[in-house]
């Protein structure tokens, strides 16, 4: 889809929905409106009265995700369309295997790479420090006898030719953005936010809503040449992801988005409480929103359907370690996430029951560690191993699960254990996390009390009725979680940006 029709097909769109005012067929035989220009400022118009065309920026969408940004980033964009919003998703890259769904539209570099001028490649190029290696190839030293203003020329016309055969080079590299958490994250980030900006100026949008930092200096960009407002949306921070040893770098992109921002949106409580205590941020410039979650995702498998949802006693029947209890943590496996307390407490737990299986899905900088940590304990045979699993994955092991633990040192939100719980799995949850703001059907613990995280794992395991308590209440308090509710409030926030 090209630009034009991106600045057009979101606002038709929505504007055949709107009911029993005038179809687009009968405008479109009125004489008076004979050119498609005339009809589109018309369009627009009727639907600015209705909803807003929204500049969303992520850094991650399904299918491709590494935790909860693309998910929660999804499930915001699309609750939006369904209050009467266009999105635009302008995001580093897509897989071509997106969902399409009406009034979100995806855009990332390739897609657009054929719109961008020759002056546009080339400023795209130098953010790259690939760049530097071919800069390299020019002398910055003249010859004997040289002038030095034939040797400036020489120089200006050695580099006008260097920006011309490289640029393309590199621009049409398919790593040039990929939109990985790399050792090029820095360069990517800079690079998405050079473009961003330049293809912000071919859409028309009423508000930027930015994110997490990967995004924050795309959405500052845009708003800069664009005069438009822009909403940081705060899905996590860097004390959250390196407690208080903070990658430097980061913290000043997260710094200066906070307080250039004409609006916050934190995902909880917990969060709102870290950008005024860390930051300084004035709490009147951030609105907590709490994260949803997509029930139309819960989907059991055939070869699970009718076993793994059926107790007798406490075991669930199933083909997978019958006689056994499996207990669960999915997530990066690094220090936010609190996996080395999971495994302390796995210790207690196998001591009282011996017939115990921990499951962990993810990856991260402490997999190995973890892996070690387990095995110096002895309890190498009691634990098992997934690596990262995509979202047909999850679900499996959520229908196999006992019991879901989120032992998290700092989580934001925490998606997981509402996932769990439509899942029919009972969940412990660490007080340290946004979730626990809102679900009451879970036992909730501090992170570093181990001995309180594996006595709760044996209370609810021994417990049969405490077992389907947790499991039955928990599935129905759940499922009344949604994203229209959290839309709803961000629907409002933008009105109020914009007044």
């Amino acid at each position: 889809m090209y630009i034009n029709d991106l600045i057009l097909t979101p606002v038709i769109n929505k504007y055949v929905n709107i009911v029993n005012w005038i179809s687009l067929s009968s405008l479109l035989n009125f004489k008076i409106y004979k050119n498609i220009i005339t009809i589109k400022k018309l369009v627009i118009g009727e639907m600015r009265k209705m909803g807003k065309n929204v500049l969303m920026i992520s850094w991650e969408y399904p299918p491709r995700i590494t935790g909860g940004l693309g998910v929660a980033s999804k499930g915001l964009a699309v609750a939006l369309t369904k209050l009467g919003n266009s999105v635009f998703m302008l995001l580093p890259k897509l897989t071509g295997k997106e969902e399409e769904i009406p009034g979100i539209h995806l855009i990332d570099f390739k897609k657009t790479r054929h719109l961008l001028s020759e002056d546009e490649i080339q400023e795209l190029a130098v953010k790259t420090s690939k760049f530097k290696y071919y800069a390299e190839q020019i002398s910055t030293y003249g010859q004997f006898g040289e002038t030095p203003s034939s040797f400036f020329l020489k120089v200006s016309s050695a580099w006008h030719d260097l920006l011309k055969n490289i640029s393309h080079k590199l621009i049409l590299k398919e790593d040039f953005l990929t939109g990985n958490y790399s050792n090029r994250v820095y360069d990517e980030i800079n690079i998405f936010a050079t473009w961003a900006a330049m293809i912000s100026k071919k859409l028309d949008f009423d508000i930027i809503h930015a994110h997490d930092w990967m995004t924050y200096k795309a959405g500052l960009a845009i708003a800069k040449i664009s005069k438009k407002p822009v909403i940081c949306h705060v899905h996590s921070t860097e004390f959250d992801r390196s407690g208080d040893k903070v990658n430097q770098y980061v913290f000043d992109i997260e710094n200066n988005a906070f307080h250039s921002a004409n609006m916050n949106i934190a995902v909880s409580e917990f969060t709102k409480n870290i950008l005024i205590r860390r930051y300084s941020v004035q709490p009147d410039k951030i609105k907590t929103v709490h994260n949803g979650v997509d029930f139309t995702q819960v989907i059991e498998e055939p070869s699970y359907k009718q076993k793994s949802k059926k107790i007798t006693g406490i075991s669930k029947k199933r083909k997978i370690a019958p006689k056994d209890k499996i207990v669960t943590f999915v997530g990066r496996i690094t220090f936010q996430k609190g996996p080395d307390y999971f495994v302390r407490a796995a210790k207690k737990v196998i001591e009282e029951i011996p017939n115990t299986r921990f499951v962990m899905a993810g990856t991260g900088d402490m997999y190995y560690r973890i892996i070690d940590m387990a095995a110096g304990m002895g309890m190498g045979s009691y634990f098992h191993y997934t690596g990262f699993l995509k979202n047909e994955g999850v679900i499996k092991l959520y229908n196999i699960s006992d019991l879901y633990i989120m032992p998290s040192v700092s989580e934001p939100f925490g998606i997981t254990p509402l996932e769990a719980m439509l899942h029919k799995v009972p969940v412990i949850i660490s007080k340290q996390s946004g979730v626990s703001e809102i679900i009451q059907n879970a036992i909730k613990v501090d992170f570093w009390d181990i001995n309180q995280i594996a006595n709760s794992i044996i209370y609810v395991l021994k417990n049969p009725k405490i077992y389907k308590k947790m499991l039955e209440e928990g599935y129905t308090e759940a499922q009344k979680i949604n994203w229209i509710t959290p839309a709803e409030k961000v629907n409002s926030i933008y009105g109020e940006v914009l007044r």
